[in-house]
């Protein structure tokens, strides 16, 4: 609302902050004093509001096999390609074939600034002897949908352990008497096993 005199001007500053991803085309009507609705101008603002630029290093997470209880890890890179900073969320899906506690994400979310990369660890302990697939749902708060999904797969085993000497002949044993003997396990397998 103001005034101008004949041959002035005034710069109007107006706000876009969007909310979703999308077209928009607005169109806006001036009011004049005392001037019939028909002859007042209107401006026309339209354009596209785009979600956020990003790389990722890895499109899916395969672990290959892995030993039961063991702690396994993968590296993820993200890079924000934007102008802007970017929010970014990771989740796992809602499965009941696993737990949500054999994995780990560090960091499960944040801000990548401008132009800048930030590196996310998934730490992953299996504790069920099974095949995994599972849903890395990435996203941003910003946006209802998610950006992508990062498929995780692992084939979990549990290594083959024999106990060497499997008969101990003790002899004869006194009451009330300590006595130490060794028992050897040995893992027949090319992945590490817990005893």
């Amino acid at each position: 609302k103001g005034k101008l005199d004949a041959g002035e001007f005034v710069s109007i500053n107006f706000v876009v902050e969007a909310n979703h991803v999308g077209q928009f085309n607005e169109t806006f009507k001036y009011k004049i004093s005392e001037v019939d609705d028909e002859l007042c101008p209107t401006i026309t603002i339209f354009g596209r509001i785009i979600g956020p630029t990003f790389n990722i290093s890895k499109y899916s997470l395969d672990f290959g096999t892995v030993s039961y209880g063991f702690l396994y890890s993968e590296d993820i890179e993200i890079e924000n390609t934007s102008e802007i900073p970017f929010d970014f969320r990771f989740q796992l899906s809602n499965d009941t074939t696993f737990s949500h506690r054999e994995f780990n994400i560090v960091p499960e979310s944040g801000t990548i600034p401008k132009y800048s990369k930030i590196t996310v660890k998934v730490e992953f302990i299996p504790t069920s002897i099974q095949n995994y697939s599972v849903s890395l749902n990435f996203g941003s708060d910003k946006f209802s949908e998610q950006l992508m999904s990062i498929p995780i797969t692992a084939n979990c085993i549990c290594p083959e352990v024999t106990i060497i000497d499997k008969k101990l002949n003790l002899g004869q044993l006194f009451l009330k008497y300590k006595y130490i003997f060794h028992l050897a396990l040995q893992n027949n397998s090319n992945y590490p096993a817990k005893y």
